[in-house]
């Protein structure tokens, strides 16, 4: 009976775990940057000149020194509209960050693992895109509904505050 109600506890706990936040953003993010890329490579119907954009290493490093700002353990974490700002845009940039690198691709579904993989580095954690929606902004500020439907609204949204929120 003893052993019954440890695993039964445990089973608790790990759901409790597994159901937590995986990231804590780093407060004072400046979008600016990601805002000045998406209005030299998103067209007015949200279509992203991937080519273009790959050819451009400066550009890209300026993509990766805005995903650079995230990775940090924040001293003092984003809250709030600044949290659920902040989480969108690194999914996105995070996407289009994978795209890019492997570009000429098919679809980011047909890339392994695009969504799965833990390979971004969020205040001190490597998580995934799946972490970042499923365990972030899903759960925590109460988006439901298909992938596509809760995020495409947001997708290439540049502001510090999402449309919405």
């Amino acid at each position: 009976m003893c052993r019954r109600t440890l695993m039964a506890a445990g089973c608790f706990i790990a759901s409790i775990l597994a159901a937590a936040p995986t990231v804590t953003v780093p407060a004072g993010i400046d979008p600016q940057p990601w805002d000045a890329l998406l209005t030299k490579y998103v067209d007015e119907r949200g279509l992203v000149a991937y080519e273009k954009w790959k050819n451009d290493p400066a550009e890209l490093a300026a993509l990766d020194a805005f995903i650079a700002q995230y990775a940090a353990t924040p001293a003092r974490p984003a809250q709030g509209a600044e949290e659920i700002a902040a989480l969108i845009n690194a999914y996105n940039a995070f996407t289009i960050r994978w795209i890019l690198r492997h570009y000429p691709a098919e679809s980011v579904r047909a890339l392994d693992a695009s969504f799965s993989g833990a390979r971004w580095n969020v205040g001190g954690r490597t998580v995934s895109l799946d972490d970042i929606e499923h365990r972030n902004l899903r759960p925590v500020y109460g988006w439901k509904g298909a992938k596509t439907s809760g995020f495409t609204f947001y997708l290439l949204q540049p502001t510090k505050q999402p449309v919405g929120v």
